[in-house]
């Protein structure tokens, strides 16, 4: 079966630098209200450099507890959580770039796998509500690029690496 994983320009050129797809949260657990405003203050742009407090929240707010790799089995980004709170710029859209994998014993599936770590149950229904969680799967280590079966791109997309990216 496939598997996909959506992402945007930006975290494609990191992608295409480290040569992996790196771990995010799992959003086992809910972010601290303090996780939730460094990580808010930095998400939308602050000029100043974070102290090491704030380092180590952003970590723990990008990263988590349980990192993970996040897919869906639906090639359709819509309802996959993908646009709450995001910026609509397009080189921060992550409905622009589909990354096509097959799947294999290592994919698990996300709600499965959360309810076995013990999810708060609130949090759970919080996260889920209105998504089609059902179709979310978790890879729980980096894909490494030749793991990848395909890219796709919308045409935004590529004219964008097309004009911005150097060889």
């Amino acid at each position: 079966m496939e598997l996909y994983h959506f992402t945007c320009i930006d975290h494609l050129m990191d992608i295409l630098e480290t040569g992996v797809i790196k771990c995010s949260n799992s959003q086992l657990k809910q972010p601290t209200a303090e996780e939730t405003r460094v990580f808010t203050k930095f998400y939308k742009g602050s000029k100043e450099p974070p102290t090491e407090t704030e380092q180590k929240l952003l970590k723990q707010a990008i990263v988590g507890k349980n990192p993970v790799v996040w897919f869906t089995d639906k090639k359709d980004p819509e309802r996959m959580g993908l646009d709450a709170n995001k910026p609509v710029d397009l080189i921060y859209d992550k409905k622009q770039i589909c990354i096509v994998v097959e799947q294999t014993p290592d994919f698990k599936h996300w709600q499965e796998w959360a309810l076995k770590k013990h999810i708060n149950l609130d949090w759970y229904r919080r996260i889920t509500n209105g998504y089609d969680y059902k179709s979310w799967y978790i890879l729980e280590r980096p894909l490494k690029l030749s793991e990848i079966k395909e890219w796709l791109a919308t045409d935004e997309a590529m004219k964008y690496i097309q004009d911005n990216i150097e060889e």
